[in-house]
């Protein structure tokens, strides 16, 4: 009985319900001290509660001067820190990781400080980053590297760390100290992607507040302010080396009253944004929360179909292509006359409506989702007809084509129909399509192929529908 139950609370705290992680990012002045640092952490946790990790700036603690000097011994499962000089600065110091460790204890959380500036017996000095657990004590730390060579002391600490949840998931990270990132790949080869890119700075990267701001809350982004705050030299040989990907999740902490956080990918997107949802700006820094596996949804697209009574109309086609044609998703509206699309960019969407049997109004729509309208409703008529879609030479009806005109096409087709061939104005086949999908067959036409005017013709050899191909 007693493996029975711990059996249960295994699955209890290894199988979350849903995996996410929140982030606090600490924020201090130029001219910061270990109390504003504790502050700020202070601040995070009042507000979230159940924050997973914080995150802390270079020369959090001791300052950019090297004024306090810690000595660190290092055990299997831990790290015992004392001060290595009498200077007050140090007990300061040594103080203010006292109440880190209260701190990670007493809310579970890990806590990656900032950097301290470390003395070993040999009196090399470190700018090294103790990373705190969630039981309260330093378990490991991260080493500044050296420009340009590698060492042995250092090796060791330049790898992947795990961050583990409240909720019972667990994420890797990469942890880079100012300048480093752009050195580490020709030192060190990746293992693996961090899902998480760390990077502690006190004035490296100018102003994160502006590239936030830019990122997260513009409705219109200045691509070239976005640039030149974090131009792509600062992570592309991260990235080509493998250490971060384009899905990794950037956090900022700083000393120069810069922090923040935003998708790496946002930075590729140029017309559209990826922004984080759960994003929560505060005095002394910011909190995310977030699933770096799966991105939360923006908001939403509406499609309310109705006939001209008010009613609703159920099975009314809906297709909707994202802002850089990336992909496409289709659903039918419900009983209500409803179909909703979750949206995960910023920008412009076509909407298409068709219905068999129907006319369906407006058929093709632009719509804008953005941080302001992060919600939008298209409203839509239906009305019964036996007319088609347009009509061809007495074709039958039954094949809509959409979007018209068009670089790709897809026709929405009702059931028995299942291939069809596309010909020129001359009666020449230029290419066939067979549905994949019940209702849709999709069908891109090949790069040589002239813009014009075609044709859908069925096995029958019935012309269904006319397609407008640009190029």
């Amino acid at each position: 009985m007693k493996r029975l139950v711990a059996l249960v609370l295994l699955v209890a705290v290894f199988v979350p319900v849903s995996a996410r992680i929140k982030i606090g990012i600490a924020q201090i002045g130029d001219s910061g001290s270990p109390s504003e640092l504790l502050n700020s952490f202070r601040e995070l946790i009042s507000v979230e509660p159940e924050i997973d990790l914080i995150v802390g700036p270079d020369c959090a603690l001791g300052g950019r001067e090297n004024k306090a000097r810690i000595k660190l011994t290092y055990f299997p499962d831990s790290v015992v820190y004392e001060a290595a000089d009498t200077f007050e600065v140090s007990r300061e110091v040594v103080a203010a990781l006292d109440t880190l460790c209260e701190l990670a204890r007493a809310h579970s959380i890990t806590i990656l400080p900032g950097t301290i500036w470390e003395v070993d017996s040999f009196c090399r000095v470190f700018r090294t980053v103790p990373i705190i657990s969630p039981r309260g004590i330093i378990v490991a730390t991260r080493r500044k590297l050296r420009q340009l060579y590698r060492a042995p002391f250092i090796d060791p600490t330049i790898k992947l760390d795990t961050v583990f949840t409240h909720d019972g998931s667990s994420y890797t990270y990469l942890i880079t100290i100012s300048n480093e990132a752009m050195d580490l790949p020709k030192l060190y080869s990746a293992s693996a992607s961090a899902d998480i890119w760390i990077l502690m700075q006190w004035n490296y990267v100018d102003d994160v507040n502006q590239l936030v701001e830019q990122l997260e809350f513009s409705d219109s982004v200045a691509w070239s302010v976005v640039y030149n705050v974090f131009p792509d030299s600062i992570y592309d040989s991260l990235l080509t080396s493998g250490w971060i990907s384009d899905s990794s999740l950037v956090v900022i902490s700083s000393r120069a009253e810069h922090s923040g956080a935003f998708w790496l990918n946002a930075l590729s997107l140029d017309t559209t944004q990826q922004v984080i949802p759960g994003y929560t700006q505060v005095s002394s820094g910011a909190i995310v929360n977030v699933d770096p596996y799966s991105r939360d949804p923006l908001g939403r697209i509406v499609v309310v179909a109705k006939d001209s009574f008010g009613a609703p109309q159920e099975s009314v086609f809906t297709f909707v292509v994202n802002p850089d044609s990336s992909y496409m998703e289709f659903d039918w509206t419900d009983s209500n006359g409803v179909a909703e699309f979750d949206v995960k960019l910023y920008g412009q969407y076509t909407v298409v409506t068709v219905r068999w049997g129907s006319i369906v109004r407006p058929t093709e729509s632009m719509v804008t989702v953005n941080y302001i309208n992060p919600v939008c409703t298209l409203n839509v008529l239906a009305y019964d007809t036996t007319g088609i879609f347009e009509d061809l030479s007495g074709s039958e009806p039954g094949v809509v084509v959409f979007p018209n005109p068009s670089s790709y096409i897809s026709f929405s087709v009702p059931a028995g129909i299942d291939r069809v061939e596309v010909v020129d104005i001359g009666g020449r086949m230029v290419g066939k399509a067979v549905a994949t999908r019940k209702g849709l067959i999709t069908w891109r036409p090949r790069s040589s192929l002239p813009a014009g005017i075609y044709f859908i013709r069925g096995s029958s050899g019935r012309i269904y529908g006319k397609i407008i191909v640009i190029k």
